[in-house]
């Protein structure tokens, strides 16, 4: 991955969510890894958007960290804040033993509904301000 391209970052969130989606639908989801998905597909939105207004992102899987340097070039980016709060707990309590007990499938749909809103809006937030040539 070139980490200055946002196209590459969005096309693994992307894969990600891809991924989500088939688990989601699947005979035996795994609901934990859905979870994870769905903090994996948000975390790389966010920072395809930050690389897109050339800052480096940090390297760090808190959403809300990944908010507040978003929120340096975008007054509405608190707006996810409720989202990235919810998805955060996931880049960790799904792959670790012992840290909580384990994501089930309210969990698995609630994440999957916020990483799609995440995706949305910071989709939306790159387009408006890197329009494609016409």
């Amino acid at each position: 991955m070139t980490a200055n391209d946002p196209a590459e970052w969005i096309a693994f969130a992307d894969a990600d969510l891809h991924v989500l989606d088939e688990l989601l639908n699947s005979v035996r989801p795994s609901w934990p890894h859905i979870c994870y998905l769905a903090q994996q597909t948000a975390e790389k939105m966010l920072k395809a958007y930050l690389v897109a207004r050339d800052a480096v992102p940090p390297r760090t899987h808190d959403l809300n960290r990944l908010l507040t340097a978003s929120s340096a070039f975008r007054t509405d980016a608190g707006s996810l804040e409720v989202d990235a709060r919810l998805l955060t707990r996931y880049s960790t309590v799904t792959r670790y033993a012992g840290d909580s007990p384990l994501p089930q499938q309210e969990d698995a749909h609630t994440a999957h509904k916020a990483a799609l809103r995440i995706r949305s809006a910071v989709a939306a937030w790159i387009a408006e301000e890197r329009p494609e040539p016409s």
